[in-house]
């Protein structure tokens, strides 16, 4: 498949329940609970801060860094930059299982030529009709002000409610510039 699975290296275990998805960028340990993207690994794995993290990670890919003495570097807001980009990660792949199971959709796809492989480079997903990806993102424990804040679900004054934003569309995620 497309995700490594092994021992947890953070906590002793027979049996492997930790799970490294390198397309997505992130890691899961089903057995202590814990996850993140490499970074939070290499913070959690060696104890350290994030600036020793950040230090540790460039040393294992072989780039020169160091850090600059400027004290406008803000850690709180890199730290919610990179809760955005997981949500919005977690959001893609949530959508790309939803595809699967959609004969409309993927027809409609394949009548545009668009044929979805495994290893589909595009992560092209559906957003069902309903409020389905805010129900999976509760059951995630994922935060709702970082979904509104991703765009995602959308917030209702007159009713008072949460809403997904995307509904009944073909999804082509946006990863980076």
């Amino acid at each position: 498949g497309r995700n490594y699975q092994g021992c947890c290296p953070l906590h002793g275990e027979k049996t492997p329940s930790f799970i490294v998805s390198p397309q997505k960028g992130i890691w899961k340990c089903f057995g202590c609970g814990k996850g993140g993207s490499a970074l939070q690994f290499i913070i959690e794995h060696e104890k350290c801060d994030f600036k020793e993290a950040i230090t540790i990670g460039a040393k294992k890919l072989s780039l020169d860094f160091e850090w600059k003495q400027a004290k406008n570097f803000n850690e709180e807001e890199y730290k919610h930059r990179e809760a955005l980009s997981i949500v919005c990660q977690k959001a893609a792949a949530y959508f790309q299982e939803c595809i699967t199971k959609n004969l409309v959709a993927i027809n409609y796809l394949k009548e545009r030529n668009f044929e979805i492989s495994d290893d589909d480079p595009f992560q092209i997903g559906y957003a069902p009709k309903g409020n389905t990806l805010l129900a999976w993102a509760e059951a995630q424990g994922l935060k709702r002000e970082l979904l509104v804040e991703a765009g995602l679900i959308g917030f209702n004054t007159d009713r008072q409610e949460y809403y997904d934003f995307f509904r009944d569309r073909i999804m082509f995620p946006i990863s980076d510039k």
